[in-house]
């Protein structure tokens, strides 16, 4: 991929997304520096005359709060953009710098093959689908959800929970991913059983993968052959970390899928399709919210959704005008 191409993502988050002017003290937050896409990165900050400062540090899980240094650091600068290794979005040091303020771009896990086919994106249609999906979410409405795997899932959604990630951060306290194009809430009260169709941890696929769920609580795990290496995975974070059986987030992206398929890597996946991820709610939930060290999304293949007995996706592809 020419370097000049992956330099221009990143000038398009710096003048688009986050719409940065060269006055806007800037942090460039790295754990465990992904070398290839972090000279594009700087490129693009000093070519559009921003000075910024590089904070390193290191960690070992998504979510994982980083050290007091790096805290610090997000808080004091108005621009932070965060090509790690793993993901800050769901970590105290994240929340507490929006909360003061500051607006900031994760690309957590990013790639230069992510990078090359998010370079290639109409990210102005990517915007008015997600505004097209934001517009079908109700007041308060029943979702249901199924699959051809054999997921049936249903539950209520509400519509000021749920957040457009249309990758618009300009205005102050505000946060999102690149790549972006995702609508994304609160799962509430949903009951039925979910058919992971796909979750990348560890090289394991879970493809089989069967989760009872009653209330947005995981009750039981059925377990298949082509899942008995991910059961050590799952199975523990279930019996061990506090608040993991909590069904925290229904996705619904937008991005069109290549040919070629998924990525196997969640920052890019999630929004090719829908997803329900499992863990931390407290992103979008003030009361009734459930604290977890761990947000874990897991992929819906060829997902068919209605709310409120309206079809907006068939079978994998949205049925919506944008």
């Amino acid at each position: 991929m020419p370097k000049s191409q992956t330099k221009d993502v990143y000038v398009s988050i710096l003048n688009e997304s986050l719409n940065g002017d060269p006055y806007d003290e800037t942090a460039v937050i790295l754990d465990d520096g992904l070398s290839n896409v972090i000279e594009p990165c700087r490129d693009a900050l000093e070519d559009e005359n921003f000075e910024y400062e590089v904070v390193e540090y290191k960690v070992d899980s998504h979510g994982e709060d980083p050290p007091e240094h790096v805290a610090e650091a997000m808080k004091k600068h108005d621009i932070f953009i965060a090509p790690t290794q793993h993901s800050i979005s769901h970590t105290e040091a994240r929340k507490e710098s929006c909360e003061t303020g500051s607006r900031g771009v994760g690309l957590p896990t990013v790639t230069p093959e992510i990078l090359n086919y998010w370079a290639d994106q109409d990210y102005q249609e990517i915007r008015q689908k997600c505004q097209a999906i934001g517009d079908k979410i109700p007041e308060v409405g029943e979702v249901r959800i199924s699959t051809p795997s054999g997921t049936e899932l249903s539950g209520t959604v509400k519509r000021d929970y749920f957040n457009m990630d249309d990758g618009d951060f300009s205005t102050p306290s505000s946060y999102g991913n690149v790549p972006y194009g995702e609508v994304h809430g609160p799962a509430l009260g949903f009951n039925g059983t979910m058919v992971v169709d796909s979750l990348p941890v560890d090289g394991i696929e879970a493809e089989g993968l069967e989760l009872e769920i009653e209330e947005s609580q995981i009750v039981e795990a059925v377990y298949s052959d082509n899942t008995a290496e991910y059961k050590k995975h799952l199975g523990s974070m279930i019996e061990n970390v506090d608040g993991m059986r909590n069904v925290a987030e229904l996705g619904l992206g937008v991005v069109d899928m290549p040919p070629s398929g998924t990525f196997g890597n969640l920052l890019i996946d999630e929004k090719l399709g829908s997803h329900i991820a499992f863990g931390d709610d407290t992103f979008y939930l003030e009361e009734g919210q459930t604290e977890c060290e761990v947000h874990l999304d897991t992929l819906l293949q060829d997902a068919t959704i209605e709310i409120n007995g309206e079809s907006i996706m068939e079978e994998g592809d949205w049925k919506i005008d944008h």
